[in-house]
């Protein structure tokens, strides 16, 4: 018999569900004014929670705070144990295994060839990417699928090369459909085009941003096969790409990644780059 009383019950509870939220939280300096509610519902609990996070770009816009709230419930049931029977079905659904084998092959045989358009197709001193970032097929475990989509992305840095890996995708997806008998259809989009520094203005802002700050204040690097939506603009107009220094001291998460956090007096050195760079070029 438990002899808990409901209020202890519901202590109990709120502390569990207190230390499941903070264990899942990065860092509990960014949050401040961190409640908790916990009410019994038919069934279940609902947690209700809130406070305010720091923003660090909002501090801009006078707004070093944003609240923050969230609300969850979940159903309290009896512990059950669960039999899970493997049915293989020859009389219907599943009857035709042939035609899944086929489908998984293909998908496969696809995932492997795409990668011979690197090694095999494009200029060895071009680098190019060609990755399958995700293969979506079916839905239920009892019915094969009708089709398998794969979903991927092609990065170069030359044109050509460009050319050249589309018409080879374009190749390896009709064979596949030829070896394998799956209709394939392959619906390619270009995206950006290689961002290309021009010499015009890039070399009078490196040396601008150096009379700034000083000779020890660039840093030189490599090509770089992410994409970069300027890139059209450079199509138009001379164009570059100057990266400003953003980790702050101890971090070390980059762009793109949940835990990034910038320091942002960089904010007011890129302004003070561009601004020298532009009056250099234009005196």
């Amino acid at each position: 018999k438990n002899n808990m009383s409901a209020a202890s019950l519901k202590a109990a509870r709120l502390a569990a569900a207190t230390a499941a939220f903070r264990a899942n939280v990065r860092s509990e300096t960014e949050l401040s004014g961190l409640t908790f509610d916990l009410v019994e519902i038919e069934n279940g609990v609902r947690i209700t929670t809130s406070g305010s996070i720091r923003n660090s770009f909002g501090s801009i816009f006078n707004l070093a705070n944003t609240n923050l709230g969230a609300v969850a419930e979940a159903a309290l049931t009896a512990n059950t144990n669960y039999e899970v029977v493997f049915v293989l079905d020859n009389t219907g659904s599943m009857a035709y295994s042939n035609k899944m084998t086929a489908l998984k092959t293909a998908a496969k045989n696809l995932v492997t060839q795409l990668q011979s358009v690197v090694s095999r197709e494009v200029n060895p001193l071009h680098p190019v990417v060609v990755t399958v970032g995700a293969i979506n097929g079916g839905h239920a475990p009892n019915i094969i699928p009708d089709s398998v989509v794969l979903l991927g992305t092609v990065r170069t840095l030359h044109d050509a090369a460009r050319d050249t890996a589309e018409a080879a995708i374009a190749r390896l997806c009709a064979a596949i459909e030829a070896s394998h008998r799956t209709p394939t259809t392959l619906a390619y989009r270009r995206g950006v085009p290689p961002m290309v520094n021009d010499d015009r203005v890039i070399d009078p802002t490196i040396a601008a941003v150096r009379k700034q700050f000083g000779e020890a204040s660039v840093i030189e690097i490599g090509p770089s096969m992410g994409a970069e939506d300027f890139a059209l603009m450079s199509q138009k107009v001379p164009s570059f790409q100057l990266g400003i220094g953003s980790g702050a001291e101890g971090g070390t998460a980059g762009l793109h990644n949940s835990g990034y956090a910038p320091d942002e007096a960089c904010i007011g050195l890129g302004v003070q780059a561009l601004a020298r760079a532009a009056m250099e070029i234009l005196s």
